[in-house]
């Protein structure tokens, strides 16, 4: 069986900070068709001999616990895609434990309704990247049955969009133009999702799973050479938040910041060290004076 200690990282530090931004990354059709397709008859095959595997949801949906991380080409083909699996080795260090259920969330379409927005449950806000969550998808999922919506940027929001909101700006709907078959899509365990609604009889697979941190952060991705703590951009102009610009900014920062290990409490003069957005050059923005131009111990390593 594979190992995550062989995973090598594929995010530079600019692809880190995008994610600390967004709270999202996504690898349309990554997996091969031919083990898409064997993961869809996997599943429909083992609801049938396996009922004990069904595991009624609160909401009144069905999900199933499947045992694929028995199934070595399951975790090599899918756990273990390149560009999938570098990127969560490179969000959450070398040694990140490999999910320990990995979840159907088969719905029977139509639902006219859509689900309400949440994060799942037992998630912890804070600004420390130690949980993902993985959603992947073997077949298309069009719109007319449904797809998964995302809230790019409402991870770093403490209370998460409240669950009776309609549509909201700035949403991210994950049909086939965005995650076709084979997609993976990883994101922050805090992001904000939802179903939404469907209009047509059908069946819509999603599957669910998560990967945490064992050792401590490091800036142990692709280092860019001339990448500067100083001079990054922090902000995330797209965000559907109405929060204040600073606000989110100053999150994302954090994240980054501790994804990588430098504190981002305060300066030496005790100054808050976290970005700022504003106009003019981003030294600016990281709350420097022209003359500091940012503590040394910000500066590219």
């Amino acid at each position: 069986m594979l190992s995550t200690s062989q995973i090598k990282t594929t995010l530079s530090d600019s692809e880190v900070l995008d994610f600390c931004k967004k709270g999202y990354l996504i690898y349309p059709a990554t997996v091969a068709p031919e083990i898409n397709r064997r993961v869809v008859d996997y599943v429909n095959e083992m609801v049938q001999v396996r009922p004990e595997l069904r595991a009624p949801r609160r909401s009144g949906e069905i999900e199933f616990h499947l045992p694929l991380l028995e199934e070595e080409w399951f975790v090599e083909n899918v756990l273990f895609d390149r560009r999938a699996a570098g990127a969560v080795r490179s969000l959450l260090g070398q040694d990140f434990t490999l999910p320990i259920i990995i979840s159907d969330h088969r719905v029977e379409t139509p639902l006219p309704r859509p689900g309400s927005w949440h994060r799942d449950g037992n998630y912890v806000h804070n600004k420390q990247l130690n949980y993902l969550e993985v959603f992947y998808h073997p077949e298309d999922v069009p719109s007319e049955i449904g797809p998964t919506a995302i809230l790019p940027g409402s991870h770093h929001l403490a209370s998460g969009p409240v669950g009776h909101y309609g549509s909201l700006k700035g949403t991210i709907t994950l049909d086939p133009s965005v995650a076709p078959a084979g997609s993976i899509f990883i994101m922050s365990y805090n992001l904000g999702h939802r179903r939404t609604a469907s209009t047509s009889r059908g069946q819509r697979h999603l599957f669910r799973y998560n990967y945490w941190r064992t050792t401590p952060p490091v800036r142990d991705w692709v280092v860019e050479p001339n990448f500067d703590f100083r001079t990054a951009d922090y902000e995330f102009f797209d965000r559907p938040t109405t929060r204040p610009a600073t606000r989110d900014c100053n999150d994302a920062a954090e994240m980054f910041f501790l994804a990588e290990r430098k504190a981002p409490s305060v300066r030496g003069d005790g100054r808050s060290m976290l970005a700022q957005p504003a106009q003019g050059p981003r030294w600016r923005r990281a709350g420097f004076s022209r003359s500091q131009h940012g503590p040394t111990h910000l500066a590219s390593t």
